[in-house]
């Protein structure tokens, strides 16, 4: 479906032109304030998030009206700060995704369910709000991307062995995780050891 003329009558034969009717809902920033509407086309996640502690859960869903694509990417520290960074964008085609990003963030991304991803988020995102921390900033923008005010499950336990566990990244402030753990001298381990 080829995309639309601002001053053509909309495709939804309201008698409107495009401009003055369905075309705000297929610009980026309303499709992704509003992605929840569109459906789940593809969910991925590192290979090696069990191990690492770290997951990189991508979210695409899909514009049919357009056919085109939005997706959310978390990154979820599963042991201590849930949700530390989020990405996001829309009303790009398949081959964008699948180059652009899939390829890009790393080797080693696998299918995985919605519902499983969803519980991943939401979960970590609940883990880490009990010890004091809260979702990167730009949560707020992709939140739409996993529903969160639909209840969730997740079989996953959070934390290392059901503890906090930190593993310092390179953009956090560490002293300031460590105040909010309370813990002076915590064992803290970069990603590049």
């Amino acid at each position: 479906m080829t995309e639309q003329n601002r001053n053509d009558p909309c495709r939804c034969e309201s008698g409107k032109k495009y401009k003055k009717c369905c075309m705000q809902k297929n610009e980026p920033f309303f499709m992704i304030q509003n992605a929840s509407q569109y459906p789940i086309e593809k969910c991925f996640i590192n290979a090696n998030w069990k191990e690492s502690g770290l997951a990189n859960i991508l979210v695409v869903r899909k514009n049919i009206e357009i056919d085109k694509y939005l997706f959310g990417m978390f990154l979820v520290d599963l042991y201590c700060l849930g949700v530390k960074n989020v990405f996001f964008n829309a009303k790009l085609d398949w081959n964008a995704i699948q180059h652009g990003i899939i390829d890009y963030v790393q080797e080693g991304m696998v299918d995985m369910d919605y519902e499983e991803c969803r519980g991943l988020i939401l979960g970590a995102i609940d883990f880490a709000k009990k010890i004091g921390f809260v979702p990167h900033e730009d949560w707020e923008k992709a939140k739409e991307f996993v529903e969160p005010q639909k209840p969730y499950k997740t079989k996953y336990k959070f934390g290392k062995n059901g503890k906090p566990f930190y593993v310092a990244g390179p953009d956090d402030d560490v002293e300031e995780i460590i105040k909010i753990l309370g813990v002076k001298g915590a064992f803290v381990r970069s990603f590049t050891d």
